[in-house]
């Protein structure tokens, strides 16, 4: 090696060696990236329900969180009510990100009553296509909890 930098062939050889080493992880990014967003959504997905909660509390009124949609359209919105059997749409729905999938094993939504009592335990799972899943559990005095 010349003392003023390095040769062809040492600068193609450590381009070659960087070009595999991209090839080798470039796959286990994406498993990452999926990953990471199925975490990021359960803890936003837990953080809407809590809000839910809150404004069943405030409002005075009942509420609740709906999921509805197919895998990769799926959206969630809120509801709120003011005697607890017909459900009024607050705001525009968000989406669910396209990997991640959400499924209500019982078919009950997180419902609040007006002091925030949720009326039924609601499991929430959420999966992506690597096969992990996340839980976003409701329990009866209103906790949310991600699992």
């Amino acid at each position: 090696m010349d003392s003023r930098g390095f040769t062809l062939a040492e600068t193609l050889t450590g381009v070659v060696l960087a070009i595999v080493l991209a090839g080798i992880a470039t796959p286990r990014l994406s498993h990452l990236a999926a990953d990471y967003r199925l975490a990021v959504f359960s803890r936003q997905l837990a953080f809407e329900i809590t809000r839910t909660r809150a404004q069943a509390i405030a409002q005075h009124r009942y509420a609740r969180l709906r999921i509805a949609g197919y895998p990769g359209t799926q959206q969630y919105w809120v509801e709120t009510s003011t005697d607890g059997v017909a459900y009024t749409k607050q705001g525009d729905p968000a989406s669910i990100p396209a990997s991640v999938y959400a499924a209500l094993p019982g078919g009950v939504f997180p419902t609040f009553d007006r002091q925030g009592f949720a009326a039924y335990e609601v499991d929430i799972l959420l999966s992506n296509q690597n096969g992990r899943s996340k839980t976003v559990h409701v329990n009866r005095i209103g906790r949310v909890t991600v699992l």
